[in-house]
């Protein structure tokens, strides 16, 4: 036989199996053989010219036997091994294909689940990588209100009654030349300066001071004003005692002494710019005082040392130690870092098995071919 001949009968072939029908015939002739009337009743047609179509398109896989009943060919059987085996494969992957996919929302928060979930754990492991260490600061203290760098004197001083007298401090730089007015005093200092391990602050101190024993005061002391002018109502630094800075409001102050009292009272105020630092005087009696003000400016200066450890030491002042904290990152090692390329992949990974389609998984013969 040669090529267009087997061509010839493969076509025959494929068109016999071409209809639901002739199927059926070969699917009942199966096994057993039956005459034309009972293959009629067999497939349930009533038309028996149709039944004679199908079995002539049937003939090169049908044909009688001794008896006139129609039974399977060898190709007939060939052909039916092969249909089955086709409607094998498409059952399988129908059934494959009919597995449920997740739906876009589904798919979303799956995502958004994912990459949160790595994020955190991302978040929490560099958290846990930050390490607070405490850290002491060892500070030392030089410096007295009471001990003047530069310091002027009015005296003696006479306040009529009712009268009020205004005492001012013309603070300036150490270079600076001076011209002595009557109640204007000039004192020369170095302004604040601050860092990480030296502070210095400056004051303007006045101090008032009652002499004499023979008479009763009645006076008011006023709050100090700045070099602008304004009464200044802020807090105030008291670096007498260590630690160093306690606060108190300015205050107007009146005093009544008796006559054998005697009296002294600071006024201080923080440098911030140079210029006049007054303070006013009121005679609130009715007898002339006569009494003394001393001024000057003066600075404190804290030097501090930074430790790892608290020193284990008997501290005196002017000597105070402060913990601390301090918080840094440790650097990143080999271990920390493949772990994060891990979570990051795994992220990927996770992705992209959420939003991959799936695959068809079909059902294949172990039959190359099939001879027909």
């Amino acid at each position: 036989m040669n090529g267009r001949d087997r061509e010839r009968i493969f076509a025959e072939v494929f068109d016999a199996l071409g209809h639901p029908m002739r199927l059926r015939i070969l699917k009942i002739l199966d096994g057993e053989a039956l005459g034309f009337a009972e293959l009629k009743r067999g497939i349930g047609i009533e038309s028996s010219g149709h039944l004679q179509h199908h079995l002539n398109k049937l003939s090169n896989l049908i044909h009688t036997d001794d008896q006139g009943r129609y039974i399977l060919s060898d190709d007939g059987r060939d052909a039916l091994l092969t249909v089955e085996n086709v409607e094998r494969t498409a059952g399988a992957e129908k059934k494959t294909s009919s597995v449920p996919r997740l739906g876009h929302p589904v798919r979303a928060i799956l995502t958004v689940t994912l990459l949160f979930l790595a994020a955190t754990t991302v978040v929490a492991f560099i958290g846990a990588m930050y390490v607070t260490e405490p850290v002491y600061r060892y500070e030392v203290l030089n410096g007295n209100l009471k001990k003047p760098v530069a310091r002027a004197r009015f005296s003696p001083v006479k306040i009529p009654p009712k009268e009020t007298l205004n005492f001012t401090n013309v603070v300036g730089p150490p270079t600076r030349l001076f011209i002595h007015e009557y109640y204007r005093i000039p004192t020369s200092i170095l302004l604040p300066e601050s860092n990480e391990t030296f502070r210095r602050l400056a004051y303007v101190v006045f101090k008032v001071i009652k002499e004499e024993r023979n008479n009763t005061w009645k006076i008011t002391v006023g709050r100090m004003t700045g070099p602008d002018g304004s009464a200044w109502v802020e807090t105030f630094h008291d670096p007498s005692n260590f630690p160093p800075y306690k606060n108190g409001p300015q205050k107007t102050q009146t005093f009544g002494l008796l006559a054998d009292m005697g009296f002294g009272v600071y006024k201080i105020m923080p440098i911030a710019t140079y210029g006049d630092y007054s303070l006013s005087l009121t005679n609130a009696g009715n007898t002339t005082i006569n009494m003394v003000v001393e001024t000057w400016s003066t600075e404190i200066t804290i030097n501090t040392s930074f430790l790892d450890e608290n020193p284990d030491v008997t501290l005196y002042d002017p000597v105070r130690i402060r913990e601390e904290t301090k918080t840094y990152l440790k650097p990143l090692s080999i271990d920390a870092g493949l772990f994060l390329i891990s979570v990051a992949i795994l992220a990927v990974l996770g992705v992209y098995l959420v939003n991959a389609p799936l695959p068809k998984m079909g059902v294949f013969s172990s039959s190359s071919h099939t001879k027909l």
